[in-house]
């Protein structure tokens, strides 16, 4: 399931983040906050990339570390290596 309702201590894997060059999909982090801004909800995630950055319920696409593992054993989901602005990045398709 795509952007569930989170609690804090919720595991996370990034989809999608608008605006975050350096947040790559599969990024993973864990929820300590949330808080409600415009009756949208933004959830604080320590990411284990050592960030610290809100998930906006509007704008942001994230999925439960479970379930993204679960797909990811099922092969539906395949991981890929480009050159991106001259970085490595790890993709996941």
């Amino acid at each position: 399931m795509i952007n569930p309702e989170l609690q804090i201590g919720d595991r996370v894997v990034l989809l999608t983040m608008e605006g975050e060059p350096d947040m790559n999909y599969g990024e993973k982090g864990e929820v300590i906050g949330i808080t409600k801004v415009f009756g949208n909800k933004q959830y604080k995630i320590k990411w284990e990339n050592g960030r610290m950055l809100d998930l906006l319920e509007d704008a942001d696409k994230w999925m439960y570390e479970e379930d993204f593992d679960k797909m990811k054993k099922k092969k539906k989901i395949k991981e890929s290596y480009t050159i991106t602005k001259g970085h490595f990045v790890k993709t996941f398709i």
